[in-house]
């Protein structure tokens, strides 16, 4: 409720107690014009000895997987093809049992791994297009699993040509 004073977009996350202190996560809930709130919150935190304050969910290896409701979905099972488009990067996501009826779900859980595989700030700083798609028996070809996308990801960034 406070979070939501600040700005209606913020979401948090705690993470588990390690040695002591807990991860407290504030996010934008992948609402780019709220990432000044983030921002600005962060900056006057206190400093609290038993948590540690991230602005934006953070990358996280492995991904885990999401369930939603009735839908779960594993990270392994997940095909992600990018490709450079000026300065930022397209990428096209494969589920299993991807549906258009389902399309809204999917992509919240679509979201939520992109956002675990990169990080919600590169998420919405540096991938341009985001377009989901049901999984064939195959691997597309040009693919990465959403599990193993960061380091490929970042290869590609670095490459992408700006125009």
């Amino acid at each position: 409720t406070e979070l939501e004073r600040v700005d209606p977009n913020l979401t948090f996350e705690f993470g588990p107690d390690i040695g002591g202190r807990r991860d407290f996560v504030i996010s934008a809930g992948g609402i780019r014009s709220s990432f000044p709130a983030v921002e600005a919150l962060v900056a006057v935190t206190p400093s609290l000895p038993n948590w540690r304050v991230i602005a934006f969910r953070p990358r996280r290896d492995p991904v885990h997987v999401v369930k939603i409701a009735e839908m779960k979905v594993d990270p392994k099972e997940v095909f992600v093809q990018m490709a450079p488009n000026g300065s930022l990067i397209d990428v096209w996501i494969y589920m299993p049992g991807y549906s258009e009826s389902q399309h809204k779900r999917f992509g919240e859980i679509g979201y939520l791994m992109l956002d675990e595989a990169l990080g919600e700030h590169d998420v919405e700083t540096k991938v341009g297009g985001i377009d989901f798609l049901p999984a064939g028996a195959s691997q597309p070809e040009h693919s990465v699993r959403m599990n193993e996308l960061a380091s490929s990801f970042d290869a590609l960034f670095s490459k992408r040509t700006i125009h």
